[in-house]
């Protein structure tokens, strides 16, 4: 089973951000402005630049994610949002689901286009706008205990 994740609203853009899932299954997460600012705060404080601190918490929501599905996914593809940092992404992403107790091949997630026409990218999309509730809303208490 290969699933697509794409992400409505970056994570250093204000507003809330939303990350969803899909093909064969389907989920989407959301988390505040408010979460995001006290998250990427907190990790500036602890000394990590802007970039990392962004990367960090990208991460972490995509393992938030992904969970619950990932071990019986063969391929993830995850929309390029932050060309250039893709391994950063890719590696902490596994550490912290290795911290949830998720073993994960490095070769099952990989970064490539999640188009407008993606089911991932339409359920994002309906989630940001508010014509969908999310399936989960994150804290900042999950996210601090990742990134943490």
């Amino acid at each position: 089973m290969n699933l697509e994740v794409d992400q409505s609203r970056k994570i250093e853009q204000s507003g809330p951000t939303t990350l969803a899932f899909s093909n064969h299954e389907w989920g989407t997460i959301q988390v505040s402005a408010q979460v995001k600012r006290r998250v990427l705060r907190l990790l500036r404080e602890q000394g990590h630049n802007r970039q990392t601190a962004v990367n960090m918490t990208f991460a972490a929501m995509l393992a938030l994610l992904l969970r619950d599905v990932i071990e019986r996914t063969d391929r993830v593809i995850i929309d390029d949002e932050y060309t250039g940092h893709r391994g950063s992404v890719k590696n902490q992403m596994l550490q912290y689901l290795r911290k949830i107790e998720i073993e994960v091949r490095p070769g099952v997630i990989v970064f490539g286009f999640v188009g407008k026409h993606s089911p991932a990218h339409e359920l994002a999309y309906r989630v940001f706008r508010g014509k969908m509730k999310p399936d989960h809303y994150v804290t900042g208490e999950e996210l601090l205990a990742l990134v943490g």
